[in-house]
């Protein structure tokens, strides 16, 4: 996912950096990832269920960073 990530700037894939980053614990990783994905999606205004669901993985992240 990272290199994925490296090669080409989707959504969709730093989701998965995201969620990559927060099952092997490195929350704080996986809340900059999200916040990139959700600033990226956020250019396109069509995809506001996407949005939300990515918000809500976001908000997960922020939780588990700040325990």
């Amino acid at each position: 996912a990272k290199k994925a990530a490296e090669l080409k700037k989707e959504p969709y894939i730093l989701d998965t950096l995201a969620q990559s980053y927060y099952v092997n614990g490195m929350y704080r990783e996986a809340v900059a990832s999200q916040e990139r994905a959700i600033k990226l999606l956020k250019l396109d205004p069509g995809n506001r269920r996407e949005q939300n669901d990515y918000e809500r993985r976001l908000k997960k992240f922020v939780e588990a960073a700040n325990r």
